[in-house]
């Protein structure tokens, strides 16, 4: 199965490394930290968006259709 997702800017002013939500369209809830967990492997949920760090997410673009995704919260990468 897989999951469609709605990519907003945090800020108003949307820059390549801005800061981005990331939003389940099947549930309308964002991609967020569990707890907002610093540790490796911590547990990604989906929540009501707060605009907390722990739901706000660095994404770069590798081409090819590859992206990474980082947590603005830990400085870690979104791994799948």
């Amino acid at each position: 199965m897989s999951l469609l997702w709605r990519i907003s800017p945090v800020t108003s002013e949307v820059t390549p490394e801005g800061l981005f939500q990331l939003t389940a369209l099947h549930s309308g809830k964002s991609l967020s930290i569990a707890g907002s967990s610093n540790d490796d492997a911590a547990p990604i949920i989906q929540t009501d968006f707060n605009n907390l760090s722990s739901q706000q997410w660095h994404l770069e673009v590798l081409g090819n259709g590859y992206v990474t995704i980082k947590s603005e919260q830990s400085g870690k990468y979104l791994q799948l």
